[in-house]
């Protein structure tokens, strides 16, 4: 269920379920995007031979507090964002509670006389607001990997990156007298970087 709702000429969004592809493109445009834990939020087109369209050829690069690395990442593997990392990473601007949509839609039409712009829609919204995106507070899963192998330089040198990262990981496992505290941590990171080569080998090559 996606709501894209207008009270006053204010657009807001709300997120509780799947927004992927041409509806990306709408939604993330809106100042209010509302996340619930049913969100995932995905730019699959290279999987069928497309670049993420929409506009979010232009928005991936500006997005994550302009963390380039990010937009590339999930630009190039398609990769799902879910539930409340969609507002940590400020895909979404709020994060509520599914049950609470039907309240907040009632509460924001029986204000709508009152409702002049986007702060008193904010404060309305603050009501139901599990968390709020904050730049100082940005978090994205994996954030230093992605930014050492999605360097905006050429595919082939992010795939000799992943090979590298990936040879480097499994030496450490093998080495358990040195890395044992850490072997869960690596299994992870490895499984990670083996779920990007599984993603980008389905994709178009171009």
């Amino acid at each position: 269920n996606i709501y894209s709702l207008t009270t006053n000429n204010l657009i807001f969004c709300i997120w509780d379920g799947c927004l992927m592809g041409g509806g990306v493109g709408f939604a993330v445009n809106c100042p209010i995007r509302i996340s619930t834990a049913n969100t995932i939020f995905s730019m699959p087109e290279t999987s069928i031979g497309l670049f993420p369209d929409v506009g979010m050829g232009y928005l991936f690069p500006k997005m994550f507090n302009g963390n380039l690395s990010v937009g590339l990442y999930l630009g190039l593997t398609g990769a799902k964002v879910k539930n409340i990392d969609c507002v940590k990473s400020g895909i979404s601007t709020h994060h509520i509670n599914s049950k609470d949509i039907p309240e907040l839609i009632k509460k924001i039409k029986n204000k709508s006389k009152i409702i002049n712009n986007y702060e008193d829609l904010y404060l309305i919204i603050g009501e139901f607001c599990v968390k709020k995106f904050l730049e100082e507070n940005f978090f994205f899963e994996n954030l230093e990997i992605i930014n050492n192998i999605f360097i905006c330089d050429s595919l082939k040198n992010i795939y000799i990156r992943l090979e590298y990262e990936i040879n480097n990981i499994n030496s450490m496992i093998k080495n358990k007298k040195l890395f044992s505290m850490f072997e869960d941590e690596l299994i992870a990171k490895k499984k990670f970087l083996d779920n990007i080569i599984k993603s980008l080998g389905t994709c178009s090559p171009l």
